[in-house]
């Protein structure tokens, strides 16, 4: 009775480069996608989730598990820091270890696999990249959150699971922050496509504006690269609010995700093909 409408857009696109010999033998395979990871495995297991079937599975699919060289196939988180795959809307019965991982990676490597049939090879890729670590605040704490999280510290854990007690040990590690740090951003040109990267877990819509904003036919973000800096919502979630917007969960200063996002574009374009010189 809580819900209202979605906070916001989900990106449906799987965006990839695809690199094979010239005779068509598949070398590898880089795929992103903007999508949570699943969960649902059996106790105490440790998964690659559905990253790591993907890669099983369009192996399997390309008929390449037996190759030599190996294929190698990856997948990427994209902007999915707010999307995950529960329709809260309706109710959803309990599935098998792996099932949900096994449905979302099938689909995806089917989807990838498709596409590969339209796929326009370059030859002679202009590669290029530029790197910067821009300055930005951490997030401040109210007096109030101090006092909160210095109060519930002080009570100690009621269990393991104590959701009050774990928060407030992040706003007291935040509070311990420096003014400011360095973020790590990288953009990638591989011949007509270009990669965004960010190291904090990126909402969909900033995602999809890079896809926008960037001066290239193809063009996507990679998340969780070169470190971890919390989840990145917008200004306009952090009015909204939820857990992603929570002091510990989010780490950076409010306008983050603009700042952030404004100097990837800026060095994206610094990498876009040039047009030709006007004939004199």
């Amino acid at each position: 009775e809580n819900l209202l409408e979605p906070a916001g857009p989900i990106d449906p696109e799987v965006c990839f480069i695809s690199v094979r010999e010239p005779d068509g033998k598949p070398i590898s395979l880089f795929a992103a996608y903007s999508l949570h990871y699943v969960g649902g495995v059996g106790p105490h297991h440790v998964s690659a989730d559905y990253f790591g079937e993907f890669c099983t599975h369009l192996t399997h699919l390309l008929q390449a598990d037996h190759q030599e060289p190996p294929f190698v196939p990856m997948l990427a988180n994209g902007t999915s820091g707010d999307i995950n795959n529960i329709n809260f809307r309706e109710p959803r019965g309990r599935r098998a270890p792996y099932e949900q991982i096994q449905y979302v990676a099938h689909d995806v490597a089917a989807k990838v696999q498709a596409a590969l049939e339209q796929v326009e090879y370059e030859s002679d890729p202009k590669l290029a990249a530029v790197y910067r670590e821009p300055e930005l605040g951490w997030r401040k704490l109210t007096e109030k959150e101090i006092a909160w999280a210095r109060e519930t510290d002080a009570a100690g854990a009621k269990n393991e699971r104590d959701l009050s007690y774990i928060y407030s040990q992040r706003l007291l590690r935040l509070n311990e922050y420096p003014e400011t740090t360095t973020i790590p951003l990288h953009a990638l040109r591989l011949g007509s496509v270009c990669i965004g990267t960010m190291p904090c877990e990126v909402f969909c819509e900033i995602g999809m504006e890079f896809k926008d904003r960037a001066p290239f036919a193809n063009a996507f973000m990679v998340e969780l690269a070169h470190g971890y800096f919390g989840y990145l919502p917008t200004p306009r979630h952090h009015d909204l609010g939820g857990y992603e917007t929570w002091p510990g969960t989010n780490k950076l200063e409010r306008n983050a995700s603009t700042i952030l996002l404004d100097q990837l574009v800026e060095m994206a374009t610094s990498l876009a093909p040039q047009p030709a010189a006007a004939p004199q």
